[in-house]
């Protein structure tokens, strides 16, 4: 893992200033057509790090942009995605969350297409992690999701996790969102981050895998309105 702390610029930020935003506009650092990144203005590695009050800040913050993004005319649906540790497949050890906006439906549920995605690539061992979790949470109210990364802790040894919405957001009206929660540790790593997952299946990547030449970035420009899907980035 990295030990650089994030330095981007910020292009919004919490009204308290605990957390901020920055935007990717660069194609080949996109993981979605739309793509953003809330970080904690204190630099630390994990959720765990943050005290209560600064990540019901972060949360706050990654739902209002979920908000925005989703209410485009031109995004079909939104999600967020973090790496949460080493054994996650974190790569910068300064806690960050990723919003993505879709412009089509390449995928129609994210849990189901992620299983599929590491039991084609990965390793017997790395296949599943030591628990999975799905709950709905109150979007204004994130407070459960500390006290179930705190009982993955103790009852599975966990020390890492992958948390993302289960379900493509179509819209924020609901007042709860289904998340799924993995849970890694050194003994059972996850092989993939869920960013190389989505840019898998955007057709970003041939494969999940973070070794994967960068190059193949440059392979998969931006169309009309979002990535070349797989089956146009295999034909070339």
């Amino acid at each position: 893992m990295s030990e650089a702390v994030i330095q981007r610029p910020r292009d919004f930020e919490s009204p308290t200033k605990r957390c901020w935003g920055t935007r990717f506009y660069n194609p080949k650092l996109r993981a979605a057509d739309i793509h953003e990144m809330i970080v904690s203005d204190r630099a630390v590695e994990k959720l765990d790090d943050l005290t209560a009050e600064e990540e019901a800040d972060f949360w706050a913050l990654t739902m209002e942009r979920l908000n925005l993004i989703v209410s485009q005319p031109d995004v079909v649906s939104a999600g967020f995605f973090i790496n949460d540790g080493k054994h996650a497949r974190q790569t910068a050890s300064h806690v960050h969350v990723h919003v993505l906006g879709f412009k089509d439906e390449t995928v129609k549920n994210f849990a189901r297409f992620f299983t599929k995605l590491k039991r084609k690539f990965a390793d017997a061992a790395h296949n599943t992690p030591l628990h999975e979790r799905s709950v709905k949470l109150k979007r204004d109210n994130f407070e459960q999701l500390r006290m179930i990364r705190d009982s993955l802790r103790a009852n599975y040894g966990a020390d890492s996790f992958s948390i993302f919405v289960k379900m493509p957001l179509k819209s924020m009206k609901k007042q709860e969102i289904e998340i799924v929660i993995q849970a890694w540790s050194q003994e059972r790593p996850s092989q993939f981050s869920l960013t190389n997952m989505v840019r898998c299946c955007l057709g970003m990547r041939k494969t999940p895998h973070g070794k994967e030449p960068a190059s193949y970035e440059r392979f998969a420009p931006v169309t009309r309105l979002g990535w070349q899907s797989p089956e146009e980035v295999r034909s070339k």
